[in-house]
């Protein structure tokens, strides 16, 4: 039996990972898809992808994100899109 016929262990980045945690749709190329861990905020999460945890990178998460309720809190389990870190040229962030 050889290993490139064995089925992968867990979705590719990218895929349609998450679907049915609550991602409407694919995300866009490009884009991560993250589970969310007990005690994670939009804040941690920015922080973790982008280097700062700072209003410009929520308001990129929320925008990935549409179906988010108010607030920073998250529930365990909940599935976001992640996309790429702002371009430094002409991306506000």
């Amino acid at each position: 039996m050889s290993v490139a016929s064995a089925a992968p262990a867990a979705p590719a980045p990218g895929g349609d990972a998450g679907l049915e945690s609550g991602l409407a749709a694919p995300p866009p190329p490009g884009d991560q898809v993250v589970v969310v861990r007990k005690g994670q905020t939009l804040s941690s999460i920015a922080r973790r992808h982008y280097g700062s945890g700072g209003p410009a990178a929520v308001r990129r998460l929320r925008a990935a994100n549409p179906e988010l309720r108010g607030g920073d809190r998250l529930t365990a389990g909940d599935t976001l899109r992640v996309p790429p870190a702002a371009n430094r040229q002409g991306d506000e962030g």
